[in-house]
């Protein structure tokens, strides 16, 4: 009898002692965490500009604004002349040119004339058509119009400043620095599934004891 009592004390208390083994860790704060290998516990990887692929470089159409267009006419004994005035201005921050074609039609003929100018960063500049002599319209309808077209200059990547490369939260942590270690999961579930086996076996020891049998007093 006292041996089944100090036998079922010591399986409670070994019990106690794997359970307290197992829940003391577990309850640590990051227990079950390691180091991101990818961002080394930073949270944040380096990789590869995406506005300019890493060439450090992008391609950047000017900006510009047409401050005035304008026609100078000549009524003559003989009919109409005229020129064509348009003022352009470059509101980028870049210098470049501006290629300015006018588009003039004079009784159904059509001509055209292409004029290219270099603008410094906000500089206007006044372009006059046609670039010698006057147009002639005689005593003919006419109409003209014109199509601005800027360049295109490479500037420096202004998402990576020209370093081609750009600094994000790593997407393997989502910036924590740190990730699940299965190894410990692994472990934490070996010393769960002992102490279900110790209890199981504790409990078949238990309802194996003997009942103490009474005599019956004559």
């Amino acid at each position: 009898m006292q041996i089944d009592k100090i036998s079922t004390k010591a399986c409670i208390l070994l019990v106690m002692i794997i359970f307290a083994a197992l829940v003391n860790p577990v309850l640590a704060e990051g227990f079950f965490d390691k180091e991101c290998p990818e961002c080394h516990g930073t949270g944040k990887v380096t990789v590869t500009c995406d506005l300019c692929h890493g060439t450090k470089t992008i391609s950047h159409t000017l900006t510009y604004q047409v401050l005035d267009y304008y026609e100078e006419k000549i009524n003559a004994i003989d009919g109409v002349y005229f020129k064509i005035h348009i003022r352009i201005k470059n509101t980028d921050h870049y210098g470049g040119d501006f290629s300015i074609k006018e588009s003039v039609n004079i009784g159904g003929h059509e001509s055209f004339e292409t004029q290219t100018v270099y603008l410094s960063s906000g500089e206007s500049r006044e372009i006059i058509f046609p670039s010698t002599d006057w147009y002639y319209a005689g005593f003919s309808t006419y109409s003209h119009n014109y199509v601005v077209t800027p360049s295109q200059v490479s500037i420096t990547c202004p998402k990576c400043n020209g370093t081609g490369t750009i600094i994000i939260t790593c997407p393997v942590c989502n910036g924590s620095g740190y990730v699940r270690d299965p190894v410990k999961l692994w472990i934490v579930a070996g010393f769960v599934v002992a102490v279900i086996l110790i209890i199981g076996v504790c409990a078949f020891a238990l309802t194996k004891r003997k009942k103490p049998t009474l005599e019956a007093k004559t």
